[in-house]
């Protein structure tokens, strides 16, 4: 039952992200140390969340290892 929750929840927020991300489709331009660049928004939207989502996934391994190493 939690995991469908899960499932409910990945699933609307999934799609909220791409009705915003395809409201935002105008060109931006990202200064990215030193170098300038003109993406859509939906190319920045989309790669933040990525490195975020990645960043999420790396700290929850990182706690998860934490919680299962025994205590001396």
């Amino acid at each position: 039952m939690k995991q469908q929750q899960r499932l409910i929840v990945g699933i609307v927020l999934t799609l909220v992200l791409i009705i915003f991300a395809l409201l935002n489709g105008q060109s931006v331009t990202v200064n990215f140390f030193g170098a300038m660049v003109h993406w859509p928004l939906i190319v920045v939207i989309v790669v933040s969340v990525l490195i975020g989502a990645i960043i999420a996934w790396l700290a929850s391994k990182s706690w998860g290892n934490k919680a299962k190493t025994p205590k001396k």
